[in-house]
């Protein structure tokens, strides 16, 4: 197992202007806890984390860990906190690893080989890249692989599938797919597809958007018969009290007529 080294101070004071502080002194902000253990609040050079975690097993490296001259302990990084844009570190949990306690982290997962269905066409398509192993500190692996040599078209690799060293152990479903081999499609279903992928797209855009005059469509033909017919169900109302108006015309021709 990859060893490293690294130095921390302890941090006086908590809350975010404390930890600006540390940070504006080129530092960062950590913190130090493990089972039975006080947390401890220590500030570290981000550089120097940045090497201690520089190996083969990255975060699963095991750290001895000195804290202003006191004994070095045994660490392992839990979480480091990096700013979204700059992508520098902001805070990191340090985990006091117990030697003789199985502790719980995340592996990669390696593939070996080529299968046999992607020298036939196929795609191979790895479901799972990195898995969560229990074991002993020192027993941690860099990496796990997963020999895919003899995969099929249609076939696949499961957990149980995955070589293990002793005493470590998968901590998920043995029957879980980790990679399986796909066939590839056809010519036919990727230009069907693209179309397809094409309106979809554009659905959101035409219900979002506001429609220039004389392209709503169907219903925007149907919204302005609405509109027409309103007026004229008015007008019919206001035409009873000349149609009333028109019986005496009539009435005054007929005398008329009578006259004569």
């Amino acid at each position: 197992m990859i060893r490293s080294s690294l130095s921390a101070k302890l941090r006086q004071g908590k809350g975010k202007q404390f930890a600006r502080r540390v940070r504006h002194q080129g530092m960062i902000p950590a913190v130090l806890y493990g089972p039975g253990k006080e947390s401890r609040n220590l500030e570290v050079n981000p550089t120097d984390l940045t090497r201690a975690i520089s190996t083969k097993a990255g975060e699963n490296t095991l750290i001895d860990l000195t804290v202003e001259g006191e004994a070095a302990r045994i660490v392992l990084v839990r979480e480091i906190q990096v700013d979204p844009i700059s992508r520098v570190y902001l805070h990191a949990d340090l985990y006091e690893v117990p030697m003789d306690k199985k502790v719980r982290v995340l592996v990669p997962i390696a593939i070996r080989g080529e299968a046999a269905g992607v020298k036939e066409g196929g795609v191979l398509d790895q479901i799972i890249r990195e898995i969560e192993v229990s074991c002993l500190p020192t027993e941690i692996p860099e990496q796990l692989e997963i020999d895919v040599s003899a995969l099929k078209i249609g076939e696949a690799a499961h957990a149980k599938d995955i070589p293990l060293l002793p005493g470590v152990e998968i901590m998920i479903e043995a029957d879980q797919t980790v990679v399986t081999i796909v066939a590839p499609r056809k010519e036919e279903e990727l230009a069907a597809a693209v179309p397809a992928a094409e309106a979809a797209a554009e659905e959101p855009e035409r219900i979002g958007e506001k429609k220039p005059e004389g392209e709503e469509g169907e219903e925007g033909e149907k919204a302005e018969a609405g509109k027409e017919k309103a007026p004229k169900e008015k007008g019919s109302k206001e035409k009873g009290p000349k149609e009333k108006g028109d019986a005496p015309k009539e009435k005054e021709k007929k005398s008329k007529g009578d006259k004569k």
